[in-house]
């Protein structure tokens, strides 16, 4: 799903809490039974990926470019990954089922 989102894998990093201003230009699509993603009816920029039900949020690392460091924890729905790349960085990778079991 990420791939078909923005042509490659999202970084995003999570939080338990978000809080927006600018409400007005926020849109969310429900991409799958469990998730939505939220996006700028602006400018169309992705912003998060929240699971339906939780407060688990996946906010886009890309919104805040330049402006801090964020280290690779995880990779996640591994099992959907495309095979023309692959990361280098040592880190748990999950599948589809064992991300949505974590996030129960």
């Amino acid at each position: 799903m990420c791939q078909r989102w923005n042509s490659g894998p999202l970084f995003a990093f999570h939080s338990e809490k978000i809080e927006t201003t600018g409400n007005e230009y926020l849109a969310c699509y429900q991409s799958s039974p469990w998730a939505e993603r939220a996006f700028c009816r602006n400018c169309g920029s992705h912003l998060y990926y929240h699971m339906l039900g939780t407060q688990h949020y996946y906010v886009s690392t890309g919104l805040f470019y330049g402006q801090t460091t964020f280290t690779l924890a995880d990779e996640v729905f591994i099992d959907k990954k495309p095979s023309f790349y692959e990361l280098k960085n040592d880190v748990p990778k999950l599948t589809e089922a064992e991300m949505l079991e974590k996030m129960a």
